[in-house]
């Protein structure tokens, strides 16, 4: 059986992920730059999708190695970083343009 301490631990990050995803959006709806804050959303979102099959697999509800580790330890987190670094590259030429080069 699963340490309900771990499993309360990791709905909480499912929760705060959800969160932080729906406040990027927000984001989005004042910025613009719907392909910076897209991609920072499917990052956020992916990043939802691992802690949800972790938790799946604390649970014993999905078999632990295997395709599924695979997945959870090397694609997803290549995934998210592809995202996250593309996006913020995106939202540095957005706010380049819009701002200048800066100091």
């Amino acid at each position: 059986m699963a340490d309900m301490t771990l499993v309360a631990v990791a709905l909480l990050q499912v929760a705060f992920q959800l969160l932080a995803a729906f406040f990027a959006w927000r984001i989005l709806k004042f910025t613009g730059g719907m392909v910076s804050w897209g991609l920072i959303i499917v990052a956020l979102l992916v990043q939802t999708v691992r802690r949800v099959t972790t938790l799946s697999i604390l649970l014993g509800l999905l078999p632990g190695g295997g395709l599924i580790s695979t997945v959870d330890e090397l694609l997803l987190p290549l995934t998210i970083s592809a995202c996250l670094m593309l996006g913020m590259w995106s939202l540095l030429q957005l706010f380049t343009k819009k701002y200048g080069q800066g100091k």
